[in-house]
């Protein structure tokens, strides 16, 4: 309610509309992934196709150059919009009070640059790992969903799938369960969460595991990735050094 997602995020049939009236919207509309959108290196946005209506107040837009956004975010009421936490005429309120504009997102979003760049795209709510590489810097995450950004991707979202990493996480560092088998990957937990550092020693080992998750990514339409995750696992326990033990303790409690 106090991101009032029923105006910014909207259907395909609302884009198409928006710029057909005037063709300057599309630079404010991109394509939005939800925490329920992101699979195992995949995403369903194709059967949604939901977008958002990007003006983060660090953009600071004038909204009177895309008057037919303009138009459209009106339709709500400005009160409705406005960013005042006041009292409405119907009994519920505006948004919540911040500094920005009624037409403006509320999350200032300094680091909105961040999603033009490769970058991994996650739930925060989950039963089991889903991580999704967006290499073509085109997808806005939601307020269900995170991004972790920076080098090495590849190897990093093998080993965030693997059983070895989900099993240290789950147990450790996830700060409890969600139910019966749910649990959060959380910023604070994640960073806590060991990961072996790249040396000259394990560079061969974590090359293997970049071209498996280049063949799990590339097979996953199919939804059969079996293969490339039982190898991603068995060079994973590589490469924390696990022995047949402590592997074996793994999957017995996994």
């Amino acid at each position: 309610l106090t991101g009032y997602n029923k105006a910014f995020i909207i259907s395909n049939e609302t884009k198409e509309e928006l710029i057909r009236q005037d063709p300057k919207s599309a630079e404010l509309i991109k394509p939005v992934l939800r925490g329920k959108d992101v699979q195992k290196y995949w995403h369903n946005w194709e059967k949604t196709r939901l977008w958002l209506i990007a003006t983060f107040p660090a953009l600071k837009i004038d909204i009177d150059r895309y008057p037919a956004v303009k138009k459209y975010l009106l339709s709500f009421g400005k009160r409705r919009l406005e960013q005042t936490g006041a009292r409405l005429p119907d009994g519920t309120k505006s948004r919540k009070k911040t500094t920005h504009a009624w037409y403006e997102l509320q999350d200032t979003c300094a680091y909105h640059e961040e999603f033009l760049h490769d970058k991994i795209v996650y739930s925060e709510i989950a039963q089991h790992p889903q991580f999704f590489l967006d290499t073509e810097g085109k997808y806005y995450p939601d307020v269900s969903c995170f991004i972790i950004t920076g080098k090495h991707l590849k190897l990093f979202i093998g080993i965030l799938h693997s059983v070895a990493f989900t099993f240290f996480f789950k147990n450790y560092y996830s700060g409890g369960r969600l139910g019966k088998s749910g649990y959060r990957y959380k910023k604070a937990f994640l960073e806590k969460t060991p990961v072996p550092p790249l040396t000259n020693k394990n560079y061969a080992l974590t090359q293997r595991i970049e071209n498996v998750v280049k063949a799990a990514i590339s097979r996953q339409k199919s939804k059969n990735t079996s293969e490339e995750e039982s190898e991603i696992n068995k060079l994973v326990y590589q490469l924390y050094s696990l022995t047949d033990e402590e592997i074996g303790f793994i999957k017995r409690n996994q």
